[in-house]
């Protein structure tokens, strides 16, 4: 959702620096008919006659290209700081002890201890097809 922030700010920057770009004058093109119609500037036009310096601009145009970048390739680098090394592979869980407890109705339970006797219980439960295997 972060990465949609990103690319719809990025894209809001972009089109607010290409609008803020001095309009050159139109360049009148003549019809076939006779009839003369002022051209639109193209795009070369437009960003021909933007200069670099420490401007509205110029930070809507740097602020719309990072924003962009991060949100369509941003994962790649903050990737590697999600994992510290060694630390991909799935621990065991520790070995405990089973018993089967059958209830008057005559279904049986299946209970796992883990953890030293004397200890407070704690119990957890899990609903129907999900195992407690890793």
């Amino acid at each position: 959702m972060l990465a949609l922030l990103f690319l719809g700010g990025g894209i809001w920057l972009l089109y607010t620096w290409y609008d803020a770009l001095p309009r050159p004058t139109p360049v009148v093109q003549t019809d076939p008919d006779g009839l003369r119609t002022p051209a639109p500037p193209s795009f070369q036009a437009r960003v021909a006659r933007w200069h670099p310096g420490l401007t509205w601009e110029t930070t809507a145009l740097g602020g719309g290209i990072l924003l962009v970048l991060v949100a369509s390739g941003g994962g790649m680098l903050v990737y590697p700081l999600r994992w510290r090394a060694g630390g991909h592979e799935l621990v065991p869980a520790p070995a405990g002890t089973v018993q089967r407890l059958t209830r008057p109705d005559g279904t049986e339970l299946h209970i796992e201890s883990f953890g030293p006797p004397d200890a407070p219980p704690l119990l957890l439960t899990h609903g129907w097809g999900v195992t407690s295997a890793q």
